[in-house]
């Protein structure tokens, strides 16, 4: 028997398996600098504009978007840096509105920030995508509502971790307007391309990214913060400047952390999102299932460990969920209505029909995803493996890692969905 061990939640989880397994993971990058350094190089060198120091000068009333608490910032440490930077800057008694850019996510957290961010005026908002909007045009997009507080502020800091998404190809600043800051109609239009188009995570020749890319351009006096951070949540590197400039070369940086090539498919690919904060819920989780499967041969098992503390992350999704009478006509239906939220149980379902899917988790979801993911009661995989399961890979990260296969012929890469 082999043990491994797994990200889970805060802690780690040792899993057990008869076969021994390729370990596929993000490259090891490491830095001597420290977090602080690392944000205060790139406010003082960003790419395409001044300073923030000098971008701020005489800027009094500033938005500052930060990702919701699923994501895997510590939005506290980054605005601790932030603050401390602006006084050192003699930049104080500034009107500040921290967004949290939840987009359509449940967001219960209560953000306090009043013991770092003394010397501002702070206030707290969470976007709202049905109200405080501020409508704009755009010849993708049409008729596009972002956050009200956002469009008028003097200057405006988006803060956001750039790693591979499922849908937008990389999360970063742009995708923290949209979806983060939008309104209902854009995000799920933005979210339906991935009916129409083949969008998977890791590549930028994404049409929705395109779109939220050139609709960033939009919107004026933005400075750019772009955390790149290991699997441990550990920040090795931060670009700072001009939207699209900075979150350009983000990307770079976070392909070669997180898009490793792999030279085979595998019988079992077994992974967890990645930890904390990642794993909260079966609507975050749901991306770990999708990245392995980009790697499983088809009729292969994938085998996800994640605690999901908080349930199900949409009640929409729940909803739906519990609804599920008929695989196929669920899968036609959630393609005709398609929604956010409900799109979980599309992506689900879609992958249920070509592997073999368990999770293991503290919350019971048996009741009602028994139709397409079985759960598993121990981490003793031995019971669920059988002697043809001998082809294993464990993926660390699942959430971020994109594991690309190599094709046979040229070395050509390509990704399989």
């Amino acid at each position: 028997m082999f043990s491994y061990y797994l990200p889970y939640g805060k802690n780690k989880i040792e899993i057990i398996i008869p076969y021994k397994a390729d370990i596929l993971e993000p490259k090891r990058v490491k830095t001597n600098k420290s977090k602080d350094l690392l944000i205060y190089e790139a406010l003082d060198n960003p790419l395409g504009l001044n300073s923030l120091s000098v971008f701020l000068k005489s800027k009094n009333n500033i938005a500052i978007s930060i990702e919701d608490d699923t994501r895997p910032i510590n939005n506290k440490e980054i605005l601790r840096i932030l603050f401390n930077y602006l006084r050192e800057k003699e930049i104080k008694g500034r009107n500040i509105k921290i967004i949290v850019a939840t987009g359509l996510h449940q967001d219960k957290t209560l953000y306090d920030f009043s013991d770092i961010s003394y010397d501002f005026s702070v206030e707290v908002i969470k976007h709202d995508p049905d109200k405080g909007l501020i409508f704009l045009e755009d010849e993708n997009l049409e008729r596009v509502g972002i956050n009200k507080e956002f469009i008028e502020a003097d200057a405006r800091i988006i803060i956001g971790d750039v790693v591979p998404h499922q849908i937008f190809g990389f999360s970063g600043p742009p995708k923290s307007i949209i979806p983060g800051l939008a309104d209902r109609e854009t995000i799920n239009k933005t979210h339906k391309q991935v009916l129409f188009h083949e969008l998977k995570a890791g590549i930028e020749d994404n049409i929705v990214l395109k779109w939220v890319v050139n609709f960033s351009k939009k919107i004026p006096n933005i400075f750019s913060i772009n955390l790149i951070q290991d699997v441990e949540k550990n920040i090795i590197n931060v670009i700072a400047g001009e939207i699209t400039e900075s979150f350009k070369k983000a990307i770079e940086k976070s392909k070669e952390l997180y898009c490793i090539e792999v030279s085979k498919e595998y019988d079992v690919v077994i992974t967890s999102p990645g930890g904390y904060p990642e794993d909260q819920d079966l609507y975050q989780t749901q991306k770990a299932f999708r990245h392995a499967s980009y790697i499983t041969k088809e009729g292969g098992k994938i085998i996800v460990f994640a605690p999901c503390s908080r349930g199900w992350g949409s009640e929409d999704f729940k909803r739906i969920t519990e609804e599920l009478y008929d695989v196929d006509k669920t899968i036609e239906e959630l393609k005709f209505n398609f929604s956010v939220g409900k799109h979980k149980l599309l992506f689900f379902l879609e992958l249920a029909k070509k592997y073999k899917l368990y999770l293991y988790s503290d919350y019971d979801f048996s009741k009602n995803i028994s139709r397409f993911v079985t759960g598993v009661t121990s981490t003793d995989l031995a019971e669920i493996l059988n002697q043809e399961d001998k082809n294993i890979a464990i993926l660390y990260g699942g959430n971020f890692l994109v594991p690309v296969l190599k094709k046979s012929k040229g070395g050509e890469i390509s990704y399989i969905a």
